[in-house]
Protein backbone atom coordinates (compact mmCIF):
# COMPACT_ATOMS: atom_id res chain seq x y z
CA UNK A 1 0.00 0.00 0.00
CA UNK A 2 2.84 2.42 0.74
CA UNK A 3 4.39 2.27 -2.75
CA UNK A 4 1.00 3.10 -4.31
CA UNK A 5 0.58 6.10 -2.02
CA UNK A 6 4.07 7.30 -2.88
CA UNK A 7 3.36 7.05 -6.61
CA UNK A 8 0.09 9.00 -6.25
CA UNK A 9 1.77 11.80 -4.30
CA UNK A 10 4.76 12.05 -6.63
CA UNK A 11 2.45 12.19 -9.66
CA UNK A 12 0.69 15.30 -8.34
CA UNK A 13 1.83 18.42 -10.20
CA UNK A 14 4.03 20.78 -8.23
CA UNK A 15 2.77 24.32 -7.79
CA UNK A 16 4.49 26.58 -10.28
CA UNK A 17 6.41 29.46 -8.76
CA UNK A 18 6.05 32.71 -10.70
CA UNK A 19 7.92 35.92 -10.00
CA UNK A 20 8.04 39.51 -11.20
CA UNK A 21 10.53 42.10 -10.02
CA UNK A 22 9.47 45.73 -10.35
CA UNK A 23 12.55 47.96 -10.47
CA UNK A 24 12.50 51.19 -8.47
CA UNK A 25 13.05 53.14 -11.70
CA UNK A 26 11.81 52.29 -15.18
CA UNK A 27 13.76 53.64 -18.13
CA UNK A 28 11.67 54.28 -21.22
CA UNK A 29 13.27 54.13 -24.64
CA UNK A 30 11.62 55.72 -27.62
CA UNK A 31 8.32 54.09 -28.47
CA UNK A 32 5.53 54.44 -30.99
CA UNK A 33 2.07 54.88 -29.48
CA UNK A 34 -1.41 54.56 -30.94
CA UNK A 35 -4.16 57.18 -30.77
CA UNK A 36 -7.65 57.31 -32.27
CA UNK A 37 -7.34 61.12 -32.26
CA UNK A 38 -4.83 61.44 -35.11
CA UNK A 39 -5.46 60.87 -38.82
CA UNK A 40 -4.53 57.59 -40.46
CA UNK A 41 -0.87 57.49 -41.37
CA UNK A 42 0.15 59.99 -38.67
CA UNK A 43 2.53 58.83 -35.92
CA UNK A 44 2.47 59.39 -32.18
CA UNK A 45 5.93 58.98 -30.66
CA UNK A 46 7.13 58.97 -27.08
CA UNK A 47 10.62 60.39 -26.79
CA UNK A 48 13.07 58.95 -24.30
CA UNK A 49 12.68 60.66 -20.94
CA UNK A 50 14.17 60.47 -17.44
CA UNK A 51 13.40 57.19 -15.65
CA UNK A 52 9.98 56.88 -14.04
CA UNK A 53 9.84 56.02 -10.33
CA UNK A 54 7.83 53.09 -8.99
CA UNK A 55 4.49 54.48 -7.78
CA UNK A 56 2.56 51.35 -6.81
CA UNK A 57 2.45 47.57 -7.05
CA UNK A 58 -0.46 45.19 -6.67
CA UNK A 59 -2.48 42.25 -7.91
CA UNK A 60 -5.42 42.79 -10.26
CA UNK A 61 -8.41 40.67 -11.24
CA UNK A 62 -8.33 40.85 -15.01
CA UNK A 63 -6.20 43.07 -17.24
CA UNK A 64 -4.87 46.21 -15.50
CA UNK A 65 -6.76 48.52 -17.88
CA UNK A 66 -9.95 47.31 -16.15
CA UNK A 67 -8.61 48.77 -12.87
CA UNK A 68 -9.81 45.90 -10.65
CA UNK A 69 -7.08 46.07 -8.01
CA UNK A 70 -7.45 43.45 -5.27
CA UNK A 71 -7.04 44.29 -1.59
CA UNK A 72 -4.27 42.26 0.06
CA UNK A 73 -5.53 39.50 2.37
CA UNK A 74 -3.35 40.83 5.18
CA UNK A 75 -4.50 44.46 4.79
CA UNK A 76 -6.34 44.50 8.15
CA UNK A 77 -3.29 43.29 10.08
CA UNK A 78 -0.92 45.93 8.70
CA UNK A 79 -0.15 49.10 10.64
CA UNK A 80 -0.27 52.60 9.08
CA UNK A 81 3.09 53.44 7.56
CA UNK A 82 4.08 49.76 7.51
CA UNK A 83 6.20 49.07 4.44
CA UNK A 84 6.00 45.34 4.94
CA UNK A 85 4.97 42.41 2.81
CA UNK A 86 1.52 42.32 1.15
CA UNK A 87 -0.12 38.91 0.70
CA UNK A 88 -3.03 37.92 -1.56
CA UNK A 89 -4.68 34.49 -1.08
CA UNK A 90 -6.92 32.86 -3.67
CA UNK A 91 -9.41 30.08 -2.91
CA UNK A 92 -10.14 29.43 -6.60
CA UNK A 93 -8.75 30.51 -9.97
CA UNK A 94 -9.85 33.99 -11.06
CA UNK A 95 -12.04 33.67 -14.19
CA UNK A 96 -10.61 36.99 -15.43
CA UNK A 97 -7.00 36.03 -14.69
CA UNK A 98 -4.69 37.37 -12.01
CA UNK A 99 -2.16 40.04 -12.98
CA UNK A 100 0.86 41.37 -11.13
CA UNK A 101 1.08 45.11 -11.79
CA UNK A 102 3.80 47.72 -11.25
CA UNK A 103 2.71 51.33 -11.77
CA UNK A 104 5.28 53.99 -12.70
CA UNK A 105 5.25 57.77 -12.94
CA UNK A 106 3.55 60.38 -10.76
CA UNK A 107 0.19 58.62 -10.92
CA UNK A 108 1.13 55.04 -11.85
CA UNK A 109 -0.30 55.26 -15.37
CA UNK A 110 2.68 53.58 -17.01
CA UNK A 111 2.16 49.94 -16.08
CA UNK A 112 4.23 46.81 -16.32
CA UNK A 113 2.07 43.72 -15.87
CA UNK A 114 2.36 39.96 -16.00
CA UNK A 115 -0.46 37.44 -15.97
CA UNK A 116 0.12 34.56 -13.59
CA UNK A 117 -1.36 31.08 -13.74
CA UNK A 118 -3.72 29.55 -11.20
CA UNK A 119 -1.92 30.31 -7.95
CA UNK A 120 -3.07 30.05 -4.35
CA UNK A 121 -0.95 32.88 -2.96
CA UNK A 122 0.97 35.95 -4.11
CA UNK A 123 3.34 38.00 -2.01
CA UNK A 124 4.76 41.46 -2.76
CA UNK A 125 7.88 42.32 -0.82
CA UNK A 126 9.56 45.72 -0.93
CA UNK A 127 13.22 45.40 -1.85
CA UNK A 128 15.77 47.39 0.11
CA UNK A 129 18.70 49.09 -1.61
CA UNK A 130 21.99 47.36 -0.93
CA UNK A 131 25.45 48.92 -1.03
CA UNK A 132 26.14 50.83 -4.23
CA UNK A 133 22.83 49.66 -5.73
CA UNK A 134 20.50 52.58 -5.06
CA UNK A 135 17.65 50.99 -7.00
CA UNK A 136 15.34 48.68 -5.10
CA UNK A 137 11.69 48.07 -6.01
CA UNK A 138 9.20 45.29 -5.31
CA UNK A 139 9.45 41.53 -5.75
CA UNK A 140 6.30 39.47 -6.41
CA UNK A 141 6.39 35.74 -5.68
CA UNK A 142 3.31 33.61 -6.46
CA UNK A 143 2.75 29.90 -5.87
Amino acid sequence: MLPLLFVAVSAAPAAARETLQCPERLRIAEAQLQSPDVPAGARVDLAAAPPLRLFSSGVYSGPPREMAALVPSNEDSRRPGDAGVSVWRFDAPDPHGSYLVCGYGPDGRVQVSQRVGDVARCEAKPLRPSGADHAAGTLFVCE
